[in-house]
């Protein structure tokens, strides 16, 4: 097994014999250790819901956060954000694939008033490949649902790539920077309405989607040494998660 490394003061840490290293730190994913344990690709990735109209929420700042390590009926750390006021309930589950290099993520919206389609909800994720952000850059392709993080040539570690697919239809994505032109500013007025290609490199780049109002989603995020290695370790994920899952 390989040991997490330090990083903050995570409430769930989960090193895998086989796939690809994650952290936890209440609900956000970082970390990512690929292609080997002292390099880390990942800041953060967490999800937003808001009703469009009245808030916007950080789930792991604005929820009240309940984290389950992986049992003997169930491989996954699974991780339910339940609304404050009762609204909403996301469930999160997180696994390593076992077939290639990618990470999966299961997301359930369960509204606990109105109906899911009352709600927004969408991923926030801030690279940090090869333990930084310093040259890294976000790509976003809206019609194939397909997003690029990536490092070509990194001041430490090796050149690397994260692709982030999904199994559904994007309603829109942007990259952007953090903290002054990035997503969690953008919806400030409840829409994301900028729709940018690409940031960076450099800059600190972040990448918001949209994800389309199904109630459920698969995510993937494959890694590489280049753009299609990373794209197929993805798409590979999320056809070994319908396998098991039918």
């Amino acid at each position: 097994m390989i040991t997490p490394m330090p990083h903050g003061t995570p409430s769930a840490a989960a090193g895998n014999t086989a796939g690809v290293p994650f952290w936890l730190d209440q609900g956000d994913l970082d970390g990512l250790a690929w292609p080997q344990p002292a390099q880390a690709n990942l800041q953060s990735l967490r999800f937003l819901v808001s009703d469009g109209q009245t808030f916007v929420h950080d789930v792991v700042q604005d929820t009240d956060v309940q984290i389950e390590p992986p049992t003997d009926d169930r491989a996954t750390w699974r991780i339910t954000y339940h609304d404050r006021d009762g609204r909403y309930r996301l469930i999160e589950e997180v696994w390593a694939a076992t077939q290639s290099n990618a990470v999966l993520v299961h997301a359930t919206l369960e509204a606990l008033t109105g109906s899911v389609l009352d709600y927004q909800v969408y991923l926030y994720a801030v690279p940090a490949l090869a333990n930084s952000p310093g040259d890294d850059t976000v790509t976003v392709n809206v019609s194939e649902a397909v997003a690029m993080l990536s490092d070509r040539q990194p001041t430490e570690g090796s050149p690397t790539f994260v692709a982030l697919v999904t199994d559904t239809p994007w309603v829109t994505g942007s990259a952007g920077y953090a903290t002054f032109a990035d997503g969690l500013r953008d919806l400030h007025d409840f829409r994301l309405d900028q729709a940018f290609e690409s940031a960076g490199p450099g800059g600190n780049p972040t990448l918001t989607v949209w994800l389309a109002p199904a109630g459920e989603w698969m995510i993937a995020l494959g890694l590489g040494a280049d753009a299609a290695t990373a794209r197929a370790a993805a798409v590979d994920g999320l056809n070994e998660a319908y396998q098991a899952n039918p």
